[in-house]
């Protein structure tokens, strides 16, 4: 048997979504398409008490559970998740102000 692993919100967070996108705006979707992980995301942010907004859409080929958050409210709980996506943020937001011409 291996080392019990230890479950933080963090780490949720963190390896639970399929995909985490910032915008470049401070903001920032993790993306699901799977319930049971959904509901696991749902409690860690509620755990720390991130207030977030949850869009569902759906076709015939797939259900996609998405949380939007703002980054700064990661920044006591989660600092690793934070410092990565500060840093995903900030190059999101070069990339759109290069591109609006």
């Amino acid at each position: 048997m291996g080392e019990p692993v230890e479950l933080t919100p963090e780490r949720v967070l963190t390896e639970l979504p399929q995909m985490i996108i910032p915008f470049g705006e401070g903001e920032v979707s993790l993306i699901t398409d799977c319930v049971a992980d959904a509901d696991r995301i749902k409690s860690a942010l509620g755990i720390l008490c991130i207030h977030f907004n949850l869009n569902e859409y759906s076709n015939d080929l797939q259900y996609i559970i998405d949380f939007e958050l703002y980054i700064d409210d990661l920044k006591i709980n989660c600092p690793a998740l934070y410092k990565e996506m500060k840093a995903m943020d900030a190059k999101n937001k070069i990339y759109k102000n290069t591109n609006l011409n």
